[in-house]
């Protein structure tokens, strides 16, 4: 298994709890709560037979 950490960071609200829980569950919530801080989500993948293992580091709207 390779690991990564991957980090998404930009100006609040605009998106990026929204488009980082999409990638991750498959859902969208039409609305969420602001990050305060940190908050991450896990997401396996599986490319050329090999199992990936994304860290998704989601920081609050700071930029």
């Amino acid at each position: 298994m390779i690991k990564f950490k991957v980090v998404v960071a930009g100006a609040k609200n605009v998106g990026k709890t929204s488009l980082l829980r999409r990638f991750a569950t498959g859902k969208f919530e039409k609305s969420t709560l602001s990050t305060i801080g940190v908050d991450f989500e896990t997401k396996k993948l599986i490319v050329d037979d090999t199992e990936i293992l994304l860290n998704i580091w989601d920081f609050a709207g700071e930029l």
